[in-house]
């Protein structure tokens, strides 16, 4: 059990979090969300212990292990092993116990003899496997992971969030601060969004993280733009920006177009929330498609009902005006439901009925 109780840190004047509470129990998988700099480090750290609150407490039973920064924790001058019988002896574990584990670590890492090398001579990446398979070998009850997966190949990645899934199977408490929504969505249970100090925390659910999504990209913030002689004023998602899986999505671009052209072509890109383009559609395989004169324009593109299976999408421009290509990337999002019975048929973000003939 963990238990966060009115957590408050103010630095000088500013205050980065305010009456923060909030409980976990065994098996819980907490996704911590939120923009740049609403405290989602610093309530890690308050809870690992490095950082003192202005306000609260936390309590916690067991053993807690943290990976806040990559190499935290961590000698650079000492190789990884050293690092590791150093970590544990510090822990109170007898060296016969950690012996019995190292080749646990060895195993999950995959480093080789690169244990035995000075940790200042790893990568990044590398960093991250001793940190997290050091976490894994001592073992704990409570595990703080803050953007770990943010470095590292994508295998050990994915080897990463199994371990997660495992941890929690085995009644493990996990902390870890995301700015991907796929992981948060994919591999925790619960999500907990610091909204300006405040705390909304509940399921993994599309409605938290579209919410949270909505609160960064509600109105495209970069508008008006300017690109050369072409100016975008506004950017519109008809119906809305959550739509179900049989309705149509009509996206619109308001333009003003200053001077003749000779060349305007525009393509729209839709990504994932983890940034994986889904596909892209583009004024210049368009049929009946001719360079607007001066003045103002609305260019509109229709995604078809049942073509994108529900979840969250960015929408990234790139605007050919005469010879330079311009790109506007991620200017807003939209959110794809389904409540239809069938729809745990459909894997993937694509489920346009292609057609079927019975012969």
């Amino acid at each position: 059990m963990l238990n966060v109780n009115n957590i408050s840190k103010i630095y000088g004047n500013f205050s980065v979090l305010k009456d923060v509470s909030f409980q976990a129990e065994a098996g819980d998988v907490i996704g911590i969300i939120g923009a740049n700099g609403c405290g989602k480090s610093t309530l890690l750290k308050i809870i690992s212990g490095i950082v003192a609150p202005t306000a609260g407490e936390v309590s916690y039973e067991g053993a807690l292990s943290s990976l806040l920064e990559i190499g935290s924790g961590i000698h650079p001058d000492l190789t990884g092993k050293a690092n590791y019988f150093l970590k544990g002896g510090i822990l109170g574990i007898g060296k016969r116990e950690l012996q019995a584990k190292y080749e646990q670590l060895v195993a999950f890492t995959e480093l080789g003899d690169w244990l035995d090398q000075p940790v200042k001579n790893y990568s990044n990446g590398m960093y991250m496997r001793l940190a997290f398979g050091i976490a894994l070998a001592l073992d704990a009850d409570i595990y703080l992971f803050d953007e770990i997966l943010s470095v590292g190949d994508a295998p050990f990645q994915q080897k990463c969030l199994r371990t997660i899934e495992e941890l929690s199977d085995k009644g493990k408490i996990i902390l870890m601060v995301s700015h991907n929504m796929s992981e948060i969505t994919n591999h925790c249970s619960r999500v907990l969004w610091l909204n300006e100090q405040k705390v909304v925390l509940g399921d993994v659910s599309e409605d938290i993280i579209g919410d949270y999504l909505s609160s960064a990209f509600n109105k495209p913030h970069d508008l008006p733009h300017r690109l050369e002689d072409v100016v975008i004023n506004d950017l519109v998602l008809q119906p809305d920006s959550v739509v179900t899986g049989n309705e149509p999505l009509e996206i619109r671009l308001d333009l003003h177009i200053a001077k003749p052209l000779q060349n305007f072509q525009v393509t729209v890109h839709i990504q994932d929330q983890q940034s994986i383009p889904i596909f892209s559609v583009s004024t210049a395989t368009a049929n009946d498609w001719s360079t607007p004169g001066i003045g103002n324009h609305v260019l509109a593109v229709t995604i078809p009902a049942n073509f994108l299976n529900q979840g969250i999408y960015t929408l990234s421009f790139y605007l050919h005006i005469e010879k330079q290509v311009h790109q506007i990337r991620n200017l807003t999002f939209f959110r794809v439901t389904d409540d239809a019975q069938n729809n745990q048929l459909f894997s993937g973000k694509i489920k346009t009925n292609l057609g079927w003939k019975l012969k």
